[in-house]
């Protein structure tokens, strides 16, 4: 058998996110809570509410690229993210508070 040997996880040392915003996540169709974490786990490493969407952070959850694609839509409807897409690029992301601005990180203390 074959398998995909990904990276050990970084631990991040921001906590970027309320649970409001994963319950939030959460109540959406499909992988939308897999791509949130993952999305979450991704702006946790940078420090940073926008990120660009990898396909190593989309395996670490176990998701597709279409599932990816149909799970921003939802995110994105649902105002909990900013979705920019380029022709022949990674998709950017950027993580909203409910006032519709960029996410304040947090530092873990």
């Amino acid at each position: 058998m074959l398998t995909r040997k990904t990276p050990p996880l970084t631990r991040p040392s921001h906590r970027p996110v309320s649970f409001d915003w994963v319950e939030r996540a959460a109540r959406l169709p499909g992988k939308s809570l897999h791509v949130a974490l993952s999305i979450l786990w991704a702006a946790a490493i940078d420090s940073a509410p926008v990120v660009r969407v990898s396909r190593s952070a989309l395996d670490r959850f176990s998701v597709s690229r279409d599932a990816c694609y149909d799970a921003l839509r939802h995110m994105e409807d649902a105002g909990l993210v900013r979705v920019k897409r380029l022709s022949g690029r990674r998709t950017v992301v950027t993580l909203l508070d409910r006032d519709g601005s960029p996410m304040r990180m947090v530092p873990q203390t």
